[in-house]
């Protein structure tokens, strides 16, 4: 049997793993030889303690990046792309006020190009690595930010200071 954990970092994509998932089994029927779960926004030593027993994670970004870390077992990252950049931008855009993106610097490099391209005002904030995103705190307490586009763990901290 393998097992494989879905981590996702929103609601929608674990939508996409549940269609996904049915769409396998249309097709190829029910396996006793596959099971998978899926976690939505959890933190990643609660993904260890809850996955322990997965032979395959798949997640997305930062989750992915700590649990490369944690884990001996395989993790498969699904990537962050330039249309995902682009929405999140513009759906920001559409909230008003002073937007951050605070990410790795492959996002934040195409959350440049596109505000360049775009015309499109937004403070970019580059991170180094996943244990940077704790000190954000202060800065997320202080900025002048309206909105703030980054990962699930990023956006939890901007919520506790009303950042959208």
């Amino acid at each position: 049997m393998t097992n494989i954990a879905f981590v996702m970092p929103d609601l929608e994509l674990v939508k996409v793993v549940h269609e996904a998932w049915t769409l396998h089994e249309q097709i190829f029927g029910k396996s006793r030889d596959l099971r998978y779960t899926v976690d939505c926004g959890i933190q990643p030593e609660a993904i260890v303690s809850r996955h322990y027993n997965a032979d395959v994670i798949v997640s997305r970004g930062g989750t992915a990046e700590i649990l490369n870390d944690l884990l001996q077992i395989p993790i498969i990252s699904i990537d962050i792309t330039a249309l995902d950049v682009l929405r999140a931008l513009t759906e920001a855009a559409a909230c008003g006020g002073r937007v951050a993106l605070i990410s790795y610097e492959s996002i934040c490099a195409m959350g440049r190009a596109i505000c360049e391209v775009l015309h499109m005002d937004a403070e970019v904030v580059p991170l180094t690595s996943v244990y940077e995103i704790e000190q954000l705190e202060g800065l997320l307490r202080d900025a002048p930010y309206d909105v703030v586009i980054g990962g699930m763990r990023t956006t939890e901290i901007a919520a506790r200071y009303a950042k959208h």
